[in-house]
């Protein structure tokens, strides 16, 4: 577990890094994403991991439409750039995302709709991710969203990332608090 009390665990982006700032604020992990550009800048982990449910609560601050924050899991390659995402928005949709180095990121999901999604300026969610072998499983606030998993078997393990993705608000910030990450038994 990871209540952001302590620095040192995920990675920061300087206060002066011109497209993203993410460091610790008042017992959370502050991530702002300054220009709507649809580039994903992620905090990471150095912990590995292959198979694990993984899940952290997310609270907006002003948001709209498609911004955007989730979490990556299987992040690596030589510049951190590729991995799977679960992007959750303002709007309460989510889609699914490979990142592969140096190429556009494939959808495995596109849009879709969730109830189970808190929407708004302000809404706290507490989204996750299950990966087992090649399956895998997206939940927001204890509801799984995708009936059926995605099946992926590209990247088996890495690190895991989280993030904010402005699309229609410069400077969109989030703030991530007590992330749990569980390994699945045999």
């Amino acid at each position: 577990t990871d209540d952001f009390a302590v620095p040192g665990s995920w990675f920061q982006y300087p206060a002066d890094f011109e497209d993203a700032t993410i460091r610790w604020d008042d017992g959370r992990l502050r991530a702002t994403d300054n220009l709507v550009d649809g580039f994903l800048w992620w905090s990471t982990t150095s912990l590995q991991v292959e198979d694990l449910y993984a899940e952290v609560s997310v609270e907006t601050d002003d948001c709209a439409g498609r911004d955007a924050y989730g979490m990556a899991i299987r992040v690596g390659g030589e510049n951190f750039d590729r991995g799977y995402t679960l992007e959750i928005t303002c709007d309460g949709q989510y889609r699914v995302r490979k990142f592969i180095s140096e190429a556009t990121p494939r959808i495995l999901m596109d849009w879709t709709a969730a109830l189970a999604i808190r929407q708004g300026s302000g809404a706290s969610n507490r989204i996750g991710i299950l990966s087992v072998g090649e399956e895998l499983h997206f939940v927001a606030n204890g509801e799984v969203l995708n009936s059926q998993p995605v099946v992926e078997d590209d990247y088996t393990d890495g690190a895991l990332g989280l993030f904010a993705s402005a699309a229609q608000t410069p400077g969109l910030t989030v703030y991530f608090d007590d992330f749990a990450l569980w390994y699945p038994s045999p």
